[in-house]
């Protein structure tokens, strides 16, 4: 058999899935896999995603601890994996095109770490996207608002979130908690003392959506959470609004799913639920999308004011229905939902012949269904390479359903390995050989320059400049890692689960040592 060497870009969940199901399917083979990703941690949106009052979620990483323990699977942490030079300086710039010769075989669990955008709200101080308040309250390594800098403006009063997805209720479930709740959660100190602040300011949240009560994104967990707050009261949704969603006014057809039928008695109930003495509150509003938002003048009471439309179905689809309302509010987030980044693939075609491989149109990397092998903008497989995960199939979904998916991934790079010793790289074979579709003229491609026989380095070594980079304390293996995780666990105040560390911190943690 040749080698197995996999190379995965990204250190996220979807990659320590892979790894591990790949343990589990060649429990006494000798193959390597070597797991990069651009910030000094691993575990990507477990730990710079999940909400701090969600801890249980994390409890995936006792999985990707005891598949790291194994020799055959290593970590690099503070590799910038792309085409183009690092986004700063401390973390090591290594084009891709260098990594593919020492590896057989190549994965993109990169994940979405782009924030979509609404064309008609441009960033500014008083607009900013979901993903800068998640990295500020994570202190991801390259959030915009490092401490002490808070990304919510002073004397804040109203917030208005758009989007219907878990994201939106996450932030505003955290913003209506008392920070003496949060305090001894995952959330860095100087972001609970921001919290601080914006508690004694903050009276509303409205959570806007262009659709109606049956076609929401967040779950019932979510809403359940939201309606249970006791800091902060539900605005009832109008009961009209709510039978029309029931009939199936406000849908193209059908009943209601089981998901959304709890979604909506929970929406009802949280309606009804009555908390006098709350001075604080949350509206969920329907039927309305963002046309554009003007900055008021100092003296006026509110910062910005944002104009609504109502929206409609009309043969399936949103329209506007001409109608605009305007909302006066201090801040607007906007979480839309995620792409994958295609920089690590090449700017031009002119730097890399890797960029077709990504889908602009669905903003991920282009795979075939089922197992995550690669194409072509032709369709084309590209041999030994894989995307899984949000890089693969979109930022959709929860971690239930990327370990399937890495499940998927895992058992097509076995098969595929071992269909290795029977043809070379650039066979031409039929489509329906390699997965559940036909692709388009039914061959590979040998675009992927990787190692066809013996990788270069052999089956163990990285690239040099990685191996220099992991002697010189630039790089962070899972070892080292978990020193500064037990070390942001010993620094906590008691009772609080850890107070995390800079960069610059784990460097100095790791000189020590």
């Amino acid at each position: 058999m040749p080698p197995l060497k996999l190379a995965v870009v990204g250190g996220g969940p979807s990659a320590f899935y892979v790894a591990s199901r790949l343990l589990h399917l060649l429990p006494h083979t000798d193959f390597r896999v070597h797991i990069y990703d651009r910030l000094w941690a691993p575990h990507g949106l477990v730990r710079y995603g999940v909400a701090p009052d969600h801890p249980e979620v994390k409890n995936c990483t006792h999985k990707f601890d005891v598949a790291a323990t194994d020799p055959r699977i290593r970590f690099f942490g503070n590799v910038d994996v792309a085409a183009s030079p690092a986004l700063d300086t401390t973390s090591l710039s290594l084009p891709l095109e260098t990594l593919l010769p020492y590896y057989t075989h190549l994965l993109f669990a990169t994940g979405g770490p782009m924030p979509r955008v609404h064309p008609r709200l441009e960033r500014s101080k008083y607009c900013i996207p979901a993903l800068d308040l998640v990295h500020w309250y994570t202190m991801h390594p390259r959030s915009k608002y490092p401490p002490p800098v808070s990304p919510i403006p002073e004397n804040t009063k109203h917030i208005t979130v758009i989007g219907h997805g878990n994201v939106s209720l996450d932030i505003a479930r955290l913003l209506l908690t008392s920070p003496k709740t949060l305090a001894p959660m995952d959330i860095p100190s100087h972001v609970i003392r921001s919290l601080e602040e914006t508690w004694r300011s903050l009276r509303h949240i409205s959570i806007v959506g262009r659709r109606g009560p049956r076609d929401v994104r967040f779950t019932a967990k979510e809403v359940r959470e939201m309606t249970s707050l006791t800091d902060a009261r539900m605005v009832p949704i109008p009961t009209d609004l709510m039978q029309a969603a029931e009939q199936g006014g406000d849908a193209e057809s059908g009943g209601l799913s089981r998901q959304q039928s709890r979604i909506m008695k929970l929406l009802k109930e949280g309606s009804k639920k009555v908390q006098p003495d709350v001075t604080k509150s949350f509206s969920v509003d329907f039927w309305r999308s963002p046309i554009g938002y003007n900055i008021t003048p100092p003296s006026a009471d509110r910062r910005v004011s944002l104009q609504l439309e109502g929206t409609k179905l009309e043969e399936g689809r949103v329209i506007g229905t001409g109608k605009v309302d305007e909302l006066k509010t201090d801040l607007i987030v906007t979480s839309l939902g995620y792409e994958s980044d295609p920089s690590l693939l090449g700017t031009d075609a002119s730097t890399s012949n890797t960029l077709q491989w990504f889908d602009e149109s669905e903003g991920h990397i282009r795979t075939a269904p089922g197992g995550g092998r690669v194409l072509s903008r032709e369709g084309h497989v590209i041999p030994n390479v894989y995307a899984s995960g949000w890089a693969g199939r979109g930022a959709r979904g929860v971690l239930a359903g990327t370990l399937l998916d890495a499940n998927d991934v895992a058992a097509t790079i076995v098969q595929d390995w071992q269909d290795q010793g029977n043809r070379t790289a650039s066979d031409s074979i039929k489509g329906d050989e390699v997965g559940s579709t036909t692709l388009a003229n039914g061959t590979f491609t040998t675009l992927a320059p990787l190692a066809t026989s013996t990788p270069a380095g052999g089956l163990d070594a990285p690239p040099p400049a990685v191996q220099t980079s992991v002697q010189d304390g630039r790089i962070v293996t899972y070892e080292a890692w978990q020193r500064a995780e037990e070390a942001e666990r010993k620094r906590a105040a008691e009772g609080k689960e850890r107070e995390r560390m800079r960069w610059e911190e784990v460097q100095e943690l790791l000189k020590k040592d």
